[in-house]
Order: structure tokens, then sequence, then C-alpha cells
């Protein structure tokens, strides 16, 4: 269990040495700016605010004066342009009934069928959801589940199901040198070398985190004869991509598809009318807004109508789907046409796109000239917000004129802030691997992602609702 890793991956840190020395840049401000808008449609003042020290929430009016935080509020009028991720963004998933869905009906059963794994061997949902979490890297060779810190090194970590000592994690990692590529590995735009190590990047994936550490545990238990740990974790990958491969949702095969067609609102909310109503000031505002996500377009628009109603275009002068993020940020792919069918096209070029259309791939650069084009501005100030903090936030934040406006529900169930609309989160702060963002005294890799984004909130309607 216990090795080194691999030349690979060091001199994977050459090729990403652009973008881990921008995680390592001073970052803009001095605190996490966790916001809220006071209930007057947005860019109100904030009341509530996480604080240095990252514990907790405070109020204007109670927080301690040894915090020396001020009052900020998000203000959309520098902005000629706003974007908007869709997935646990503007539509908000029920994150425990789906995290359930997808690992006891779904990654479970395929695996079984496929792998003929004993389906005895996989920990229940309600047993091992303390170890279904965003953000975590997997140590595939090692079977070794991790969540580093802002500099790479690993603040804790499991074997399989079993949190290790401090003492194993020093052995197995030290305290600085070879998690950093690890690191590197985790905010990578490209696709992991030779599968050694993948990051759940977002909720979808969690269950693979669960799938993943079963497994490893019957490997250790001689459940599994002849198989290795780096054999079973790329199984538990491989059903991830099968239970979520973009052509499933056209055919309606039995899946993760079909039982979310079946019953939708049992695993996402509609919008709440608070959130409606900021999209409708930021048009009255003259505000250009888009949506890009990486959902192929006929789950696109199944999931927008319910998040947004049937009339859900009308929020949106451009629409891009199946924009496989990061790459649309840092790449030059062509946009696609797409039919009244959700069938794609013919190619579109950036002189070409129009407002009022649904357009498939694509990039930043095309849609950048399209925002240029309909603002008549040659520098268009836009804000991009979504909930990935390594395919929305840091690529937008790198490779882009654009700023980002983080969403992390996580914050809800770690620190019990609720706001006055909306549904609140279903997630459950994780026991097993404590804050996202913060371990003690130190931001986590994904807290100095957050860090150097413009805000963070929980969801939307607190850019639009005072919290109770």
């Amino acid at each position: 269990m216990i090795c080194s890793l691999s030349g690979a991956l060091r001199g994977l840190r050459h090729s990403l040495s652009p973008l881990v020395q921008s995680l390592r840049r001073p970052a803009h401000t001095s605190a996490y700016h966790w916001l809220s808008g006071n209930g007057n449609s947005y860019g109100g003042q904030s009341r509530w605010q996480y604080t240095p020290d990252g514990t907790v929430f405070h109020s204007p009016g109670s927080r301690p004066s040894s915090q020396a935080v001020s009052d900020t509020h998000f203000d959309f009028s520098p902005y000629q342009c706003v974007g908007f991720d869709l997935d646990n963004t503007l539509c908000q998933y029920r994150v425990r009934p789906l995290m359930e869905m997808a690992y006891s009906q779904c990654l479970v059963p395929h695996l079984i069928e496929r792998f003929e794994f004993p389906g005895d061997v996989f920990l229940d949902m309600d047993d091992g959801s303390g170890l279904c979490a965003r953000g975590i890297v997997l140590d595939a060779p090692r079977g070794n589940l991790l969540k580093l810190r802002h500099d790479g090194a690993v603040l804790r970590a499991t074997h399989g199901s079993r949190p290790l000592t401090r003492e194993e994690v020093i052995d197995a990692y030290g305290t600085h040198s070879a998690p950093s590529a690890a690191r590197d590995l985790a905010l990578s735009v490209t696709d992991p070398p030779c599968g050694r190590l993948r990051t759940f990047r977002d909720f979808f994936d969690a269950p693979a985190v669960l799938a993943a550490a079963s497994l490893v545990d019957a490997v250790d238990a001689g459940r599994l004869p002849g198989a290795d740990y780096a054999t079973v974790c790329a199984a538990a990958q491989s059903g991830l991509r099968h239970m979520y491969d973009r052509e499933k949702f056209a055919q309606d095969q039995d899946g993760f598809f079909s039982r979310l067609r079946a019953d939708t609102t049992a695993i996402a909310h509609p919008c709440s009318p608070a959130v409606l109503e900021l999209l409708r000031q930021l048009r009255r505002d003259g505000k250009l807004l888009f949506l890009v996500t990486s959902s192929h377009v006929d789950y696109a628009r199944h999931m927008a109508e319910l998040a947004l109603g049937a009339d859900w275009f009308q929020f949106f002068d451009v629409v891009v789907t199946y924009a496989c993020k990061p790459r649309f940020f840092t790449g030059r792919a062509p946009f696609l046409s797409v039919d009244s069918y959700d069938r794609e096209g013919a190619v579109v070029s950036a002189e070409a796109l129009r407002p009022g259309r649904v357009y498939s791939q694509g990039s930043w650069a095309d849609l950048y000239s399209f925002l240029r084009r309909e603002t008549a501005t040659e520098h268009p100030m836009c804000v991009y917000i979504g909930d990935n903090l390594a395919y929305d936030v840091h690529p937008t934040r790198v490779y882009t004129r654009s700023h980002a406006l983080a969403v992390c529900e996580e914050l809800e169930a770690e620190h019990g802030v609720r706001c006055s609309s909306g549904q609140p989160t279903s997630l459950r702060h994780s026991t097993v691997w404590g804050s996202m963002l913060r371990e003690g005294e130190h931001d986590t890799l994904w807290g100095a992602v957050v860090r150097r984004a413009r805000a963070c909130v929980p969801r939307l309607d607190y850019l639009a609702s005072r919290p109770d």
C-alpha cells in the first residue's frame, strides 16, 4: 500500500506549471466572502460572511469584535453578461436521494452484473454516506482516498473505508512533496494519466467513492481473489461512465436516466420564486444572460423545464449544451447547431452565432466573440456562476477574462445556515472528511480555489433572499 508516486505524475507537474502557479499567487481577498442578499432582488448588503478563522458564519450584529470582517455584497452592476451552470446551480438536486438512487439502484447493480462482484461486499449508503463527498482524490494503486491541503499535503485519508492514522498518512505520502502531484492532477484540465489518480468532483461522482472503498475492503478481506486495488477502482470508475453515458437519456434504457425521468421531482427542486425573480431582474437591468452546461441537450432541456418552467429559454440570450467543461474554457472546439429533435448538426462559426438559439459543444473564445458583438463592447465584463470547482470556477478564473462565483451547497450542511427561500440542502456534513474547504487553520485544495472566486454562496437563493 505504501509506495512512491510514479515518474509519470512528476512529469505532469511540469506540463501543468502555469495552472499550479495560479493557485500559489496571493488571493485577492483576506477572507472568504460567503454571501447572501438582503431580499432586494440582488446585490444587497450581506448578512452572512465566513470569518477569517474559517469556523462559523456571523451576522453584522453578532460577530465578535475580534473578527475583522467587513460587511460585503455581491454587486452585479459592473457586469454586462452573467452566465450560469445548470446542474447543482440553477437546478438544485436533493443530494441525498440523488446519491442513494445512483449508488443503490444503478451503480452497485451494474458492478455486480458486469464484474460479478458479490453483492454483500458493498456498504449500504446509510452506513457509508460519510465517505461520499465532493473533491476527494482516489489513489487507485494504493486503494486510498485523500483529502488534500491547498499546498498538496494530505490532510485526511482512508484505505478503503478505514480512516488512516496521521502516522500512516505520513508514512505513505510524507508531509509536502509527493502529494503535490496529486494536487496538480486534481485540477488538471486533461484526463488522468493511466488512471492512477482520480478526483470525484461533483455529487454525481460521489457515490463511486463508496463503491471504490467497498471494493478495496473486499480485496483486503480476500473476497475478490486475484483482484488488486487498481483493478477494482477502475471498475468503479467505469460504472460511472456507463451510468451517465449521454446516449442513455434518449434511449430511456433501464438505469439512472430512466429512474430520473420517472420521478424527477424526487431528486431535484424547481427554482424558488426568488431565484426566478433574480433572473428577471437581471434581464430588466439589461444583462445578457447565458447558460453553459456540460449536460447533453435532451437532459439539459428536461432539467431546465423542471427548474425554470416550460418557458425556461426566455431567461437566456443563448444556451450552450454538452460544453465538455473544462475544455470549453481552454480549447477551441467548434459550436454545433441543435435541431428541434435535440440532434447535433452542422458546425457554426463564431460569426454565425445568434441570440435565441441552443448550441452544442463550442468554446469560451467563440462565445466571448458573440458576447462582444451582442453588447457592442470590446471587453464586456462577465461573471460565470457554477458549482464544480475544478470545471467551472477554476478554469473561468484562470483561462478567461471573466469572474467566477462559486456555489457550494456544503456550507449549509457544515454551518447550519438557512435561507428564507428555496429548499434547504439534504446533504449531510461528512463525519469522515470534515469541511470541504477548511481543515483547522488551513485551506483545503478546494478552499484555495474558492478563495480566488469573487464570492461563494450555498445556492442561488442566497443572492436573492435573506437567511433566516
